[in-house]
Parts: C-alpha cells; structure tokens; sequence
C-alpha cells in the first residue's frame, strides 16, 4: 500500500504543467502500482513537473517519481548520457511508460535515482558580505563546480568541430538566435554586446573549444549541495541538457557569486537588483585560478578568450529569451521580463 505524505500538492495547479487534482491523483495511482510497500512523498515542485519520492517501507531505499507531460519529456538518451559521463552527479535515469490523464493527453512517467543534499537556492545567503564561515563553504561549493567543468571538458568531443555538432533546439540555432538578440534587445548596449558576440561565433572562436553535454538550467535550485559544507552532491534537473561548447552554462558561476535583491518600495513586480558578494571577485579569481590547475588548455589566452565568449553566449541565450512556457523565442523586454534583463546588464557587465 502507498501512503501520500505532506499537503504541497496543490502548489503544482500554480505551475505551468497545468495538472490538475484529478491528474495529479492518477500520477499517483500509477505510482502506487509501480512502487507497492512504498511510501509517496510530496517533493518541491518544479515548473515542468510533478514529482514524488517513492521510500520503501521496508529497507528505507528512495527513489524519485516524476511525471512530465508531452511538452516538458525529458529525452532518455540525454538523461543517460549525463548519468555516464557525470557518474554520481547526475541521476539515473528508468522511463517507466506513459500515464493517459484525458483528453488525449499522456504523462511522461521517470524512475530516477535520488541525489543527496539540499538545492543551494535554500541556502544561499542574501546578503552583500559572507561571513569567513561562508567564504570557506563558498571556495568549496566553487571547487565542486570546477570539478564538474573539469569533467565537461575531459569528455567533451574534441573531434566534432562545434556548431555542426550542436543538433539540439539552442545549439542549432545559435546564430540565428544571437542575431535576434542583436537586432530586438531593450537597450542598445546590449544588443551591441549580442552583435559582438554573434561576430566571435560567426567568426569561428568557438571551435577552439570541445563540445560537451551541457546543463540545460545550471541555477542554485538545480545544485544539491552538502548543507554544512556546500560541497555539490549532485544536478538535477536536465531536461533542457543538450551539446554546445564548452562554457555556455558559465552563467552558473554568476547566480552563485550573488543574488537578486527585490526592490521593496517598488510597486513593480519583478523589480530588483542584481547583489554581488563583497567577496565575488576574490571568489572569481580563485575559482578560475583553480580551474587552470585542472584544464591546463585555459591558461592559453586565446582558449580563455573562446570560453569567455562562450560565457556571454550562455548568458545572451539563457536571459535573453523569455521561458513563454517553453517556447524561449521571444527576446525579453522590460515590461514583462524586467528581473532577466537586470541579469543580463550584470552578468555581462553592462
């Protein structure tokens, strides 16, 4: 018999899966026959998912339960791929079949390893100086990223020279993206930044670069992290992964080294302001510094200069276009997008 703990589920009719009770209470059922003797667990929810955790009642054993509709599926072979090239970092991953919840409409049912820890957007401080206890979390919460660039760049595919090797919805549109960028931004400064950039691209900077299996969503809620030392348990989260040179999910480096500051005496929602740590830049430095030591490749000033590119390529493509439930084809703009456009004149400096 399986037992529903905790009350959170009608937070997920707010999200964009559109699930209502009645579908959520057949993703459950589903769950029950697939997990008998285990107890189901309300989970935090994502945006394009629902999700459980499945305990088995009697060793303790637990695995994730998650159910995506058509639109949000995660694509097993990506899943896969990251649990081999990421052992320990990325869950494995079990399709466990579809589940019909009307009207046509069919569930992705996953069976997935659970990863340790605590998302890091639970934890991170919100405020402009980190104590020395948190400095030193810090430095190791950035090692284990490095160490995951690390990894990126062993098994990325050196021998595929990178745009033609990039054949999903961002890499094979990339600049054709940076163009609409370019032309469509709010502020001339950044579409001058989205040309100079195109221009890089265009010009060939990338190739220098080996293509890699790149995060899809690389942000503090998707980074599970030891809560007393911040050192990463593991990813989740990788349904948007696909293969673009190495760097573009840099942008993580930035969500880490600050925060967004609401604004409240702002009857604007969504206004804020983007925080560094009076700490950022030292932290900076020595992730880089630590970075070199692993991948000698970056301490070339022209390979450094292809990856700093490959950064503002991450961040032009990640915070440039609105989410618009998945369709990332409208440029951002003020009025409705105000919070990723503060992100985009910090963290390509504007």
């Amino acid at each position: 018999m399986s037992l529903l703990k905790g009350d959170n589920t009608q937070l997920l009719l707010q999200h964009r899966t559109h699930l209502t009770q009645n579908n959520i209470d057949t993703c459950l059922q589903h769950a029950t026959q697939c997990f008998p003797n285990h107890i189901l667990e309300d989970m935090a929810q994502g945006g394009c998912s629902y999700t459980v955790k499945a305990t088995s009642l009697n060793d303790g054993t637990a695995v994730v339960v998650q159910f995506r509709v058509s639109r949000y599926a995660l694509p097993l072979e990506i899943a896969t791929a990251a649990h081999e090239l990421f052992p320990g970092l990325a869950p494995e991953t079990q399709q466990l079949g579809r589940v019909g919840i009307g009207d046509a409409v069919d569930v992705q049912v996953l069976a997935m390893s659970s990863i340790l820890g605590q998302r890091f957007s639970d934890l991170q401080p919100h405020r402009a100086t980190l104590d020395d206890q948190e400095v030193a979390k810090m430095r190791t919460l950035l090692q284990s990223l490095g160490a995951f660039f690390t990894l990126q760049w062993k098994t990325g595919m050196h021998y595929c020279p990178t745009l033609s090797g990039c054949k999903g919805k961002v890499g094979s549109t990339l600049l054709l993206r940076l163009k609409t960028l370019e032309s469509q931004l709010p502020s001339r400064a950044l579409r001058q930044k989205a040309a100079a950039v195109r221009e890089q691209v265009q010009a060939g900077l990338l190739n220098l670069l080996p293509v890699v299996l790149s995060h899809g969503d690389l942000i503090p809620s998707n980074i599970m992290v030891d809560t007393q030392t911040w050192r990463v348990e593991g990813y989740v989260d990788w349904a948007e992964s696909e293969h673009l040179p190495f760097g573009i999910c840099l942008y993580a480096l930035e969500h880490l080294l600050g925060f967004l500051e609401e604004d409240p005496a702002s009857q604007r929602p969504g206004k804020a302001a983007s925080v560094y740590y009076e700490q950022a830049e030292e932290l900076r430095s020595w992730f880089w510094m630590s970075l070199e030591g692993e991948v000698p490749e970056l301490r070339s000033e022209t390979v450094r200069c292809a990856v700093r590119v490959a950064g503002e390529v991450g961040v032009l493509l990640w915070h440039g276009f609105a989410w618009d439930d998945g369709k990332i084809d409208r440029v951002v703009d003020i009025q409705h997008d105000a919070v990723e456009v503060v992100k985009l004149r910090s963290f390509l400096r504007i």
